[in-house]
């Protein structure tokens, strides 16, 4: 059974596929809107279904947009956006299906051929958790995304390790430091503290993020006691963690410039 074929949808949680999706639409179009549907296919001279649908997906693109730019800019909380961008996804996401059907394209094939390349493509990348929660640990860290206990010491010595090399390429903490600065946060600490509180900022973040995961406390706890192994100083570390995203975008930037295609 492919991915595409676990989807679930309805409140009753009926199980269906995606070829459903596109038979429910392709019924749908043809009897309300026959002149855009399969009945008046595209074809090299017969352009028009698909500048509409594109035309059609990109204002739908640009409502959901809108209602980001809403909430980047603090004029709703995502609870209460929630619904709205679900009515966006959704229309777009229709008019996605009304494309593979013009083109004549299975979505389902399609996206499992698709997802397979992907998998294949970044199977170096980042452990399963990494990969679950689209997030990697800081370059030197990553064998901890995928260890089944994390100890305090471990962590410590991969911190102390990473963060000096890091801290010799004066490069980066500039372009760190000038980062945090534009949020907020500065650091005065020398630049192998400064290193090693950052990573550990992006590792404490890491192991939050794991909520559904019955090691989340022992992992937040490790990367405590780790903290105090360092001899960091813990408001310092929880300070570092609110620029934390700014901080694993230097960190990472170099290998997160990659994108699914």
């Amino acid at each position: 059974m492919s991915f595409a074929n676990s989807i679930e949808t309805g409140s009753k949680g009926e199980r269906v596929n995606l070829r459903d999706v596109q038979m429910a639409q392709d019924e749908f179009d043809c009897r309300y809107f026959p002149r855009f549907s399969t009945l008046n296919r595209a074809s090299e001279r017969n352009l028009v279904p698909l500048l509409f649908l594109g035309v059609g997906l990109s204002g739908e693109v640009g409502e959901l947009n809108n209602i980001v730019k809403k909430l980047y800019r603090g004029d709703l909380a995502l609870a209460d956006a929630k619904q709205r961008l679900a009515e966006e996804l959704t229309d777009a996401f229709s008019y996605l299906v009304k494309f593979y059907n013009q083109l004549g394209i299975d979505i389902d094939e399609a996206y499992s051929s698709h997802l397979a390349e992907n998998r294949e493509r970044f199977a170096d990348r980042g452990s399963a958790d990494a990969a679950r929660h689209g997030k990697g640990l800081p370059f030197g860290l990553s064998s901890l995304s995928g260890a089944e206990t994390w100890s305090a010491s471990t962590i410590a010595e991969q911190v102390r390790t990473a963060a000096v090399e890091r801290a010799a390429d004066e490069a980066l903490e500039m372009q760190m430091r000038s980062a945090l600065n534009e949020v907020g946060i500065y650091s005065e600490e020398s630049p192998l503290l400064f290193f090693m509180s950052t990573y550990l900022a992006c590792i404490l973040d890491a192991a939050a993020e794991l909520q559904s995961f019955h090691l989340r406390d022992q992992q937040v706890a490790a990367v405590d006691e780790a903290a105090m192994l360092l001899g960091l100083n813990q408001e310092h570390v929880r300070v570092l963690l609110r620029g934390v995203s700014v901080i694993r975008r230097c960190l990472t930037g170099k290998t997160e410039g990659e994108s699914q295609s």
